[in-house]
């Protein structure tokens, strides 16, 4: 998981478990497949 991209945004894991995965994407200027990638890793982590 890419962590400093996420922490450059100031992301916590609790806002990233919130957030769509189309918000995601925007937010970190990914596109949707990417952002899915990270919210799918972020999720089973989490789980």
């Amino acid at each position: 998981m890419p962590v400093g991209l996420i922490v450059s945004h100031g992301l916590t894991i609790q806002q990233l478990v919130g957030m769509r995965t189309s918000d995601l994407a925007e937010k970190l200027g990914i596109d949707q497949d990417a952002a899915r990638l990270i919210f799918n890793a972020v999720r089973e982590r989490n789980i």
